[in-house]
């Protein structure tokens, strides 16, 4: 199965060209706007729009035209999301080709934790990364924000409380998925904490993590750190911390504390 054409004379494979593609999902949106201020500046690095989001809106406009369209023949047979998603990670090479200034392609979106699975399968040598966030600080941040369009307008701060912290489990579920069902000691899917990006002694480290494993060609310190770019404080890690009353943290403490136990945050700071 091929959905790209290699330009002729270029003597790069599918193979080698998608070892140098990374994909990042995360159980945030805010996870996933930070990585793309950091990247999408530099040439090296090509940063595309979220491929699901495009899988969405070319199947909303396919819609309304015909089947002779150009959209139809160039998406071959897609006939729904999943087969459109698919056809565009097959193309993702060919992006990268196209770009002859760009060394490795970096797609962040926090969707793509559902489909770490179908990555593996259509792309086995691409980097795929879960970028993870205190989910603590998660729903600090949502539950202020305008954004969550499926929270109720009838539900009381409590009861949001808690739709977004199960959103968080639900979220941080999908994405570990992969990494006990799969097996794929090879090419396993990796963990990088948000909080990491925030610390001075580990960022360095983990943006370098972020990028395919031959990383020489790109000087890492070229990067600004998110303390440089950042001034919206509803990103900044520890936020939950006066962000609740006491009766909202006991109530967080139920939902969350096995699931951040096992992800080490209650030993980095606990309740």
């Amino acid at each position: 199965m091929c959905g790209w054409r290699l330009d002729k004379g270029t003597g790069v494979t599918p193979l080698k060209v998608s070892q140098n593609i990374v994909f990042v999902g995360s159980d945030s949106h805010f996870t996933h706007n930070l990585l793309r201020e950091i990247f999408s500046p530099h040439q090296e690095i090509l940063c595309p729009p979220p491929l699901h989001l495009i899988a969405d809106q070319a199947l909303a406009y396919t819609n309304f035209v015909t089947a002779e369209s150009f959209l139809k023949e160039y998406l071959l047979s897609a006939n729904d999301r999943d087969s459109l998603f698919a056809q565009l990670i097959m193309m993702a090479p060919q992006s990268l080709l196209r770009q002859r200034s760009a060394k490795c392609l970096i797609e962040t979106s926090p969707e793509n934790r559902n489909y770490f699975s179908l990555l593996g399968e259509i792309l086995p040598d691409c980097r795929r990364v879960f970028l993870i966030r205190d989910g603590r600080d998660v729903v600090a941040s949502l539950v202020s924000s305008e954004e969550v369009s499926w929270l109720h307008e009838n539900q009381d701060r409590r009861e949001k409380i808690q739709a977004l912290a199960n959103y968080w489990l639900d979220c941080i579920y999908k994405g570990l998925r992969d990494l006990s069902s799969r097996g794929d000691h090879d090419n396993p899917v990796s963990i990088i904490f948000y909080e990491d990006l925030f610390n001075d002694s580990k960022y360095l480290t983990t943006i370098g993590s972020l990028l395919p494993i031959e990383n020489s060609w790109f000087n890492l310190e070229t990067l600004r750190s998110p303390s440089t770019l950042v001034s919206n404080e509803i990103i900044q890690p520890g936020l939950w911390r006066g962000a609740f009353t006491n009766d909202e943290l006991s109530l967080l403490k139920i939902s969350l504390q096995e699931v951040l136990g096992s992800l080490g945050y209650l030993h980095r700071d606990p309740f």
